[in-house]
């Protein structure tokens, strides 16, 4: 036999026996596979970076999501302003209560609009003071709600007021009769409400207004007529539209 031959087959022979072994793998003997590994390292990295920038919490969306930042630092009808977080109507109504005190139980707070369905706006609640039943116009609060604070704004001068009494006014009918014969006007009107006139200033007396309706074909002709509810004298007109 060939010296050369046998040494070689000898070693071979050892060699295959060594790793049988000492259980070496494909990697060992030859190196990791390159596309193997590269995907290997990638794996590793997408995991790490994963773990790094994954949130470790869920941000909760309150009010909208706007920061009472966002507003001016003192809203000219601004009462109150502080860092409670209100997330429904009963307690945007509590906040209200405590900014604002009315001066008996013959005024109230009636919510009568919200921008809950709005969730491009801030989060607000209107309130329009009612005395006995009936709407004070122009006395309107609002709440509005942010998800790191509060503020309460509206004409506070309203409680410094005092109000015409509704037992002493005309009907409906009776107050329209008289503006109709003084002002000689044939045209057609249909009631529909009466209300407080509260213009803004202080220790204002609010009068008892009737509104009426005129329906016309064109809304250019189409207008609301205001007098008032003791004497019908006429106070004025709001057309649908101007011409």
């Amino acid at each position: 036999m060939n010296v050369n031959k046998s040494i070689s087959v000898t070693l071979s022979v050892a060699l295959i026996g060594s790793i049988l072994l000492t259980g070496c793998d494909k990697e060992t003997l030859f190196g990791k596979d390159p596309v193997l590994a590269t995907a290997s390292v990638e794996s590793e990295m997408t995991t790490m970076q994963e773990s790094e920038t994954r949130p470790t919490y869920k941000k909760t969306i309150v009010n909208h999501g706007h920061s009472i930042s966002e507003t001016e630092r003192k809203r000219p009808l601004e009462i109150r302003r502080s860092n409670t977080v209100l997330t429904n109507e009963e307690q945007a109504r509590d906040y209200l209560d405590n900014s604002i005190k009315l001066k008996n139980k013959e005024l109230s707070f009636v919510l009568t609009d919200t921008s809950d369905d709005d969730p491009g706006a801030f989060m607000w609640y209107q309130y329009t003071v009612f005395r006995n039943e009936i709407e004070i116009t122009n006395a309107k609060f609002f709440v509005i709600a942010f998800y790191d604070g509060t503020i309460c704004e509206g004409k506070s001068d309203i409680k410094s007021c005092t109000f015409a009494d509704p037992k002493d006014v005309l009907s409906p009918e009776d107050a329209l009769a008289k503006y109709i014969e003084t002002n000689n006007d044939d045209t057609s009107y249909k009631f529909t409400k009466i209300f407080y006139n509260f213009t803004g200033k202080s220790k204002e007396k609010c009068t008892l207004q009737y509104s009426y309706r005129h329906e016309a074909k064109s809304p250019t002709d189409s207008f609301t007529l205001y007098l008032n509810a003791n004497t019908g004298e006429f106070i004025g007109i709001t057309p649908d539209a101007i011409n």
